[in-house]
C-alpha cells in the first residue's frame, strides 16, 4: 500500500470514476465507500431526473492480494420521468440489486508491464419491482494500471457483463412518456472498455480524467455509447 507524505498509508478508492483500482485494501483491512449521483437525460420525447444513494461498497482484504466485495451498486434509486408531449409524469423509487464479488492481483507492475487484477461478481435479486433483474447476474472485469511516475497513474479495464435490466412500460394513452404501467426486463452482454489518468497536484489533492464505452449486444440493436468525466479529488485527512 503506497504512502502519504506523513508517512500514513494511502486510502485508495474504486470511486469516483468508472475505472477500479488495479489495488486490494490489504490484510486486515475493511473499507467502506459511498456517494451520492445526480443524473439528468433529455430526449426528443422526454427526459428523466434521478438520484442515487449511498452507493455503497464495502472492501475486506483476506491477503494483500485478495479482496471480498460487498456492493450495493445503486441503492435507493429516485427517478422522475416527464413527457414532453402530454406533460405527465411520473416518480419511481425503489432499491437496486446487491452484488457480491472479489478482487484479485495477478499480477505487479514491473517496469512497462502493467499492475493487472480482476475483478469477479454476482448481482442476487434484492431490490424492489422498478429495479430488481429478479435474476442471478454476473460479470467479470480486468483491471490494468501503471505508476508512470509517483504522481502520476493510468489504468484501464475491459469488463463483460450478463445483464437483465428492468424496463419501464408506458400506457398506450401517452406518447411513450405517460404513467407507468408496468416493467418489462430486458437481457443482453454488455462489454466495457475504459481508460482513467490520475494526477496527484498536491499532497491531499489531485484530479482525473476518463474515458470509457459501454458496449451493447448487437441483438438489441443499439450502439455504443461513450463517455467523457473528469473531476477533483481532495483527501480531508492524511491518510
Amino acid at each position: 500500500m503506497a504512502q502519504s507524505d506523513s508517512g500514513l498509508p494511502e486510502l485508495v478508492t474504486d470511486r469516483p470514476d468508472f475505472t477500479d483500482v488495479a489495488t486490494v485494501v490489504g490484510k486486515g483491512v475493511t473499507q467502506f465507500e459511498s456517494g451520492w449521483t445526480y443524473r439528468n437525460h433529455g430526449a426528443p420525447a422526454g427526459a428523466f431526473d434521478r438520484n442515487t444513494v449511498p452507493e455503497l461498497l464495502l472492501r475486506h482484504g483476506v491477503s494483500d492480494r485478495f479482496e471480498w466485495r460487498i456492493k450495493w451498486d445503486l441503492g435507493y434509486t429516485d427517478t422522475n420521468y416527464r413527457d414532453y408531449a402530454t406533460g405527465q409524469s411520473q416518480n419511481v423509487a425503489g432499491m437496486s440489486d446487491i452484488m457480491l464479488g472479489f478482487k484479485r492481483i495477478l499480477v505487479d507492475q514491473e517496469d512497462w508491464v502493467p499492475l493487472q487484477t480482476v475483478v469477479a461478481r454476482l448481482w442476487v435479486p434484492t431490490g424492489t419491482e422498478a429495479y430488481s433483474a429478479r435474476t442471478v447476474q454476473g460479470g467479470l472485469s480486468y483491471i490494468y494500471n501503471w505508476q508512470v511516475r509517483r504522481w502520476w497513474f493510468i489504468r484501464g479495464s475491459s469488463g463483460v457483463d450478463w445483464l437483465t435490466t428492468p424496463s419501464p412500460v408506458f400506457s398506450a394513452a401517452g406518447s411513450g412518456f405517460s404513467p407507468i404501467s408496468g416493467y418489462t426486463r430486458d437481457s443482453g452482454v454488455l462489454g466495457s472498455q475504459s481508460i482513467s489518468s490520475y494526477f496527484q497536484l498536491f499532497e491531499r489533492h489531485g484530479m482525473f480524467a476518463e474515458w470509457f464505452m459501454l458496449y451493447h449486444d448487437p441483438v438489441q440493436g443499439s450502439r455504443s455509447d461513450h463517455f467523457l468525466d473528469y473531476g477533483w479529488y481532495s483527501y480531508i485527512t492524511p491518510n
